[in-house]
């Protein structure tokens, strides 16, 4: 079965739900550093599970324009989170995550609430040398039209505890949510440490 390639590419079929999850969770930004992989992956897994089981998800080809429109929507949305991001505005970076989201960075337990999670985002944007950049491959709206998923690569910049800076790479999952006000919000975010693009996994280093 061939792969959507880019969200503004046609599908030559539907996808199984099965296959999703098969792509899904095997895929896994998002929002900071990335260090480990083993919980994030199992809850990456089952977010991915509760959003494939639980609300039927619809391909490019047969959605209505409504659903062409929501992903457009969220793929909007999630690209101006990634640019906020991207210049430390904490607010703007705010602004995109729901009152009751729930974050789940590698190695930390998670972040509960927007009030945390602006005091996390507060904390990594004051971090010397800390940087993090996004870009959503993929973006799958429900056929309900008020949940959605995208899945993304990230490059973050930490410090080490000499001071050196060091390059992590990561994916990650965000689930989103639209509003009675018709804006989408991040409800859930999920990440971990992932291979540069260009090195294969299992291969030597």
């Amino acid at each position: 079965m061939a792969d959507r390639e880019s969200l503004d590419l046609g599908c030559p079929q539907s996808p199984s739900r099965s296959a999703l999850m098969q792509r899904v969770v095997g895929a896994g930004p998002l929002s900071s550093i990335g260090v480990g992989a083993g919980k994030e992956a199992v809850c990456i897994k089952l977010i991915a599970a509760v959003i494939c089981l639980a609300t039927p998800l619809v391909s490019c080809r047969s959605s209505p324009p409504s659903l062409d429109q929501d992903r457009r929507a969220v793929l909007t949305a999630e690209r101006e989170w990634a640019a906020a991001a991207r210049g430390r505005d904490l607010d703007r970076s705010v602004s995109y995550m729901a009152d009751d989201a729930m974050m789940f960075p590698p190695a930390s337990a998670p972040v509960v609430g927007k009030a945390a999670i602006r005091d996390y985002m507060a904390s990594g944007f004051a971090t010397p040398g800390f940087s993090v950049t996004w870009e959503p491959e993929e973006v799958v709206v429900a056929d309900g039209g008020d949940l959605a998923y995208t899945h993304a690569r990230s490059v973050y910049t930490v410090p080490g505890p000499d001071g050196t800076i060091h390059t992590v790479h990561a994916k990650g999952v965000a689930i989103w949510r639209k509003g009675a006000d018709g804006d989408w919000r991040c409800i859930v975010d999920i990440w971990n440490e992932a291979p540069p693009p260009d090195v294969e996994v299992g291969s030597e280093k």
